[in-house]
């Protein structure tokens, strides 16, 4: 069962995981612009932005319908980061 901390641990490490790939593509660009979606780096920070951004705004412990949500949300974002020695 998650609590409201592993939530907010999920938002932080979403954020810094964000941070890290676009930080990643930017060093890499040559020149500045928009960067194609077709970028592997930029479509997972862009979902990873989708789950962090879901994840805060759903209410948590408001009905089951959305804690089963939040946990598929959890879980992506947890999947995504993959640094499981920092979440357990």
């Amino acid at each position: 069962m998650l609590q409201r901390n592993d939530i907010d641990t999920a938002i932080d490490k979403g954020y810094e995981e964000i941070a890290r790939l676009q930080l990643e593509i930017a060093k890499r660009s040559r020149m500045s612009g928009d960067v194609t979606i077709y970028n592997k780096r930029q479509m997972l920070s862009t979902r990873l932005y989708a789950f962090t951004s879901a994840i805060v705004e759903i209410p948590f412990n408001h009905s089951a319908e959305n804690n089963k949500v939040i946990t598929r949300l959890y879980n992506s974002i947890k999947l995504i980061t993959k640094d499981l020695r920092q979440w357990d």
